[in-house]
Formats: C-alpha cells, sequence, structure tokens
C-alpha cells in the first residue's frame, strides 16, 4: 500500500484517471525516495528486505518537508481540524505560478523526449558506413545545443581549447552514440570497440567511470559493463549538466566561468537574432549600464534591448548563464534564487525599470533614437535554468530559458510527428507577447497540434487533485499544489 493517496475531488473518477492517479502516486513515493536518499547520501540500494510501514513514516515526513516549505513561503494556505489538516493553494496568483511551472515542466520533458526522434533517419546497420562517425557527431552536436546551450562551430578557439569544454563534446558524443546504439541499432549497450567512430578513446571511458563512482546511481547516467557501456534513462539534460559541472570543477579550469558566460551573455545571444528567421521580426539595440547615463541612482545594466518590430515593443534585457542547471526539487529553486547571478540580473532590470518610469532615461533613449516608454517596455531574463522557464518574478520581470525563447521568438515554432511520417513544422501567425507568459500557455495549449495530441489540454486539472498522507495521528491533505 503506498503512503500517498491521490484522489480527484467533486467528481467520479474513471478507470483511465484512477489509472493516471496511481502513476502520479508512485512518481510522487519515488519522488520523496530519491530525496531521502540524496540527502542521505545513499549512493546505492541493494538487498530485498525492508521494513514498508517505517519507509511509509519516513517518506510522509520528507513530503511534510516540502508542504510546510510552501506554507512557510505563502505559496499555500492551511486549515486545522481537531485531526486533520487542510493545505490548499494561497491564491488565484500562486494558482497561476503553479500552472505556469507546471507547463514549464511539461514542454521540457517533451522536448527532451522529442530529441529520440533526432535518431530516426540514422537507420539499423549504420555503423559500417563510413560516415557514420560525422552523423554521430552532428547528433552529439544537438545535444550539445539542448543540453549547454553551446552552439556547434561557434565557440571562440580560448574556450573550444579548454579541456572541460573538450569534455562537453565527449560527454555529447557519447551520449549520442549510446542512445543510437539502444534505441535503433536494438543494442543492450554500446561495445567499447565502437569508440573509435567518435572522439573518445578507453582510457577516457576508464576516467569517467572511476570519476562517477562516488555519484548517486541515478545520477550516473552512463552504467559500464565489462563490454560496453548504457544509459537506462534517455533524457539525461539534467544529469549530463550536472556531471559537467562536476568535471569542470574537478579540472579546475579558471577562466571557464568567465568565457563560458561571456560568450553566452554578450555574443551568442546578440548574434542569434541575425539569422534569417528573426531579422526581420526584430532588431537589437545596445544595451546600457548605471555608469553611463541615470547615475548613482539606479542599480541598472542591460546587456540589450529588443525591439519586436511588429508590435513596436522592446525588451530590455539580461542574459544570465549558469554552468549547472536544472537541479531537482524545490531545493533546487531555492539554491538558484539565492545565488547572485540571477538576483543580481533580477535587481539590475528592476533598476532599469524604475530609471524608466522616472524618465531617468529619456536622454539617453532619445540619443539612441529608441521610443521607450513604461507602456511599450517590458524587462526580460534570459538564462539557462529549466527551473525559471515562464516565470514572472514579483517585480514584473518575465524570465525563459533560452532554448524556449528561442523557439517562442519564431513564432512558437513546434516540429512534431512521428517516426512514421515525415516531421511538420507549426508556426503561430503572428509574433507571440512574450512578455505574457500566461498568454502564450493559453495560445500553446489551445492552438499547438502536438500540444492537443500530447493531452497538454488536460495538465491544469491538478488544480482538482488532491494528495492525503499522515503523520503521527494528523490526516493531511493538500489539493491543487502538485504534490
Amino acid at each position: 500500500v503506498l503512503p500517498f493517496l491521490h484522489e480527484i475531488k467533486g467528481g467520479a473518477a474513471t478507470k483511465e484517471i484512477s489509472c493516471a492517479l496511481a502513476i502520479r502516486a508512485c512518481d510522487s513515493v519515488n519522488l520523496q525516495l530519491d530525496r531521502m536518499l540524496e540527502s542521505s547520501e545513499v549512493f546505492q540500494c541493494c538487498g530485498e528486505d525492508f521494513n514498508a510501514q517505517g519507509l511509509s513514516k519516513v517518506l510522509s515526513f520528507y513530503l511534510l518537508s516540502e508542504v510546510l516549505f510552501l506554507v512557510l513561503t505563502g505559496v499555500a494556505h492551511v486549515t486545522f481540524t481537531s485531526d486533520s489538516v487542510r493545505v490548499i493553494a494561497a491564491d488565484q496568483e500562486v494558482v497561476a505560478q503553479l500552472h505556469r511551472k507546471w507547463f514549464a515542466n511539461y514542454l521540457e520533458q517533451t522536448s527532451a523526449i522529442s530529441s529520440l526522434a533526432l535518431f530516426d533517419p540514422v537507420v539499423k546497420g549504420f555503423q559500417n558506413s563510413p560516415e557514420f562517425g560525422k552523423v554521430i557527431s552532428l547528433l552529439g552536436q544537438n545535444l550539445r545545443d539542448k543540453i549547454f546551450a553551446i552552439p556547434a562551430g561557434e565557440l571562440p578557439g580560448r574556450l573550444a581549447r579548454l579541456e572541460s569544454v573538450k569534455w562537453i563534446n565527449k560527454l555529447c558524443d557519447l551520449t549520442a552514440l549510446i542512445m543510437w546504439c539502444q534505441i535503433k541499432n536494438e543494442m543492450v549497450e554500446m561495445p567499447f570497440e565502437y569508440l573509435d567512430k567518435i572522439s573518445l578513446c578507453k582510457a577516457d571511458i576508464d576516467w569517467l567511470k572511476d570519476f562517477l563512482k562516488d555519484r548517486a546511481l541515478p545520477d550516473r547516467v552512463f552504467i559500464f559493463g565489462n563490454n560496453g557501456v548504457r544509459i537506462d534513462n534517455p533524457t539525461v539534460t539534467v544529469q549530463l549538466r550536472s556531471i559537467f559541472h562536476d568535471v569542470a570543477s574537478k579540472l579546475s579550469d579558471a577562466r571557464l566561468n568567465e568565457l563560458l558566460g561571456m560568450f553566452f551573455e554578450k555574443h551568442y545571444i546578440a548574434r542569434y537574432f541575425d539569422c534569417e528567421e528573426l531579422s526581420g521580426c526584430y532588431v537589437v539595440h545596445p544595451g546600457l549600464s548605471w555608469d553611463m547615463k541615470a547615475g548613482d541612482a539606479f542599480d541598472l545594466d542591460v546587456d540589450m534591448i529588443i525591439e519586436d518590430l511588429s508590435r513596436k515593443h522592446f525588451f530590455f534585457v539580461q542574459v544570465k548563464y549558469l554552468r549547472a542547471g536544472g537541479k531537482a526539487y524545490l531545493a533546487g529553486d531555492l539554491d538558484y534564487v539565492r545565488t547572485n547571478k540571477l538576483s543580481k540580473g533580477l535587481m539590475q532590470l528592476d533598476g532599469a525599470r524604475q530609471a524608466l518610469e522616472c524618465g531617468s532615461l529619456n536622454d539617453w533613449l532619445g540619443e539612441a533614437g529608441l521610443s521607450c516608454n513604461s507602456d511599450n517596455s517590458s524587462f526580460l531574463l534570459i538564462h539557462n535554468v529549466t527551473n525559471f522557464d515562464f516565470c514572472v518574478w514579483p517585480s514584473g520581470v518575465v524570465s525563459y530559458e533560452w532554448n524556449t525563447l528561442r523557439n517562442l521568438l519564431k513564432k512558437g515554432q513546434v516540429i512534431h510527428g512521428h517516426s512514421q511520417t515525415t516531421p511538420e513544422q507549426w508556426n503561430a501567425a503572428s509574433v507571440l507577447p512574450i512578455e505574457e507568459p500566461d498568454k502564450v500557455i493559453q495560445h500553446f495549449m489551445h492552438n499547438v497540434p502536438a500540444g492537443v495530441m500530447g493531452g497538454v489540454n488536460s495538465l491544469f486539472e491538478s488544480d482538482h487533485v488532491s494528495v492525503t498522507f499522515s503523520v503521527a495521528d494528523k490526516t493531511i491533505e493538500c489539493q491543487g499544489l502538485g504534490l
């Protein structure tokens, strides 16, 4: 018997809904198990006997800690009776925040899974082709762009020569080769003799195996056997970022953070708007900093100002790159909020907003030929952390993860289909109002074919799902919080 009961309030549960709720309960239990193992630094489990009742009590305590966090941060409201506790979303703004979070998670999972479709054209038995290594390298480059936001062939030499960046290529090529072997070539694992097809050798594999042995089993990504290596979880975005972070720390590339951040923040994003699909829709103007025009009254720094030509709307933009992205659980969100990078970016954009509203930027904007004002301007934080995709911060700043934003800029471009059909591309009829994430989400939910086919319209039915569990002699019921 599972320690958590998931049910829908106010409606009869069909067989399909009951099955979905049972799966959701299993996911919830697995999540708390994962939290327990990580916090206890348990790297591997073995044996068959365990105390089910005792484990249920511990998992309930872990879920309670999550609920307490939501209550203490004002996300949830709690009411008490003599023998029970009921917890719900604090208000409608919290409900909106949860909806954005759920949609962002859905989009990230869908995107990660859709990456598997890239392997469809590479047919079974293709390893004997002289072009095989080149094709795997291209697949690896696609993964590198998706996971690390580092585009192929665009890195400056001093960054590309860093040993840690070379390991990004190795990890992505290795992942691509293993996934092709398992998905398309129907193999249990990638044989070590295939390594000569890519940029790795057996010494690299031995180094990686030794490096990963102290990580928790789910976070190792690569499972090594005597004759080969496999991947059990094909959606490895977060884990690969984490491995790279640790590899870079071990190799101690002193300039990695500076060079990688500068490339992403100062060069890559701005140049991206020069591509043919965007050049007629947006114009990138130079940014400004506090010591240029606004004086000491405001702490502001704007990397660039993006002009939406069709709507005459302006975005004051800060760009932040974090080497490790996508930490799990609420604790992961909290870690990022506390980091200097994101919080500093938010404060600098808020300073720009205040300066714009009080007119301190009027002279500078006039000299630059920009007609920005409080009515036609928004403030945008671009980053590479999936935790804060489709996010609206208390100051009014909107933030998007780069993989999401670059598709939204292309009128919400979505490629959809499956292995038996030719992929189709969908775009909205006009530029999307990215300064209003709720409108973008609603547009996706009601118009994108892939979203409709994927059942995204039922995503917010979680508002009606309650989870019930017990701690000591109290029954705790949480509704609409996505637990």
